[in-house]
């Protein structure tokens, strides 16, 4: 089982910033879409470090944690960019 761990943190947020960069708001109909992207993908490139999607059922409840995680702990600061984003669109 993999293992979260302090260090896991910065990479983490690392890859949640990545995300926003990548990732327009302009391009999402609304914030629960863009919400959605930005922890899906930041969690997937984030296991992607450790393990690949072969391990099935393993990966997927992995992503479903690590998305949920990501959304608790950074979804306001996602949600913010969003909308300061999307005033310029």
């Amino acid at each position: 089982m993999l293992r979260r761990t302090r260090q896991d943190w910065p990479l983490i947020q690392e890859m949640v910033d990545e995300g926003t960069d990548m990732d327009d708001p302009c391009d999402f109909k609304n914030e629960y879409l863009y919400l959605k992207r930005i922890c899906v993908d930041s969690a997937r490139t984030y296991l992607f470090h450790y393990i690949d999607e072969s391990y099935g059922e393993s990966f997927d409840n992995l992503l479903h944690y690590y998305t949920e995680l990501i959304k608790e702990k950074m979804g306001n600061e996602i949600l913010e960019y969003y909308h300061e984003k999307k005033e310029d669109c």
